[in-house]
């Protein structure tokens, strides 16, 4: 863990004052079912997220049991509103494209960590931009 921690600072994947006051202590993985979890070179999100002591929130179309051992499986509004992270790992499907819209993004915490590894059509690149200038999404 320590290791870890070391590395995410080198990186400043997550900035020092955030990591020393223990700001981040939500991670949010949209698609833990998939790519959150497995295969494991693109699935260590959840295991590195448990490994700092963040506790790790999810959601995705299929639970899984390996998923469930990671982190908790809750709705979509839960998950924007508790979030201080927002990975994304999921495919493109009609249902979410566009999924972090000016909607999705007014129920998120002021200052969230939004890492997009899945497709841009995820989300409003535009709303997205605008939220990153006015700071509610860092």
């Amino acid at each position: 863990m320590r290791e870890t921690r070391s590395v995410i600072q080198r990186q400043k994947i997550i900035p020092d004052e955030q990591l020393q006051r223990g700001r981040v202590r939500q991670v949010h993985i949209v698609g833990l079912d998939g790519a959150g979890v497995f295969p494991a070179q693109r699935g260590q999100v959840g295991k590195v997220a448990r490994a700092l002591g963040m506790n790790v929130l999810a959601t995705g179309s299929h639970p899984t049991e390996a998923g469930k051992a990671i982190g908790t499986y809750v709705d979509l509004d839960t998950l924007y509103a508790q979030s201080d992270i927002i990975s994304l790992h999921c495919p493109l499907f009609p249902e979410n494209r566009e999924m972090i819209n000016k909607d999705a993004i007014a129920k998120m915490k002021d200052g969230v960590i939004l890492l997009n590894t899945a497709r841009g059509a995820l989300i409003v690149d535009q709303n997205v931009a605008d939220a990153l200038n006015s700071g509610k999404i860092y």
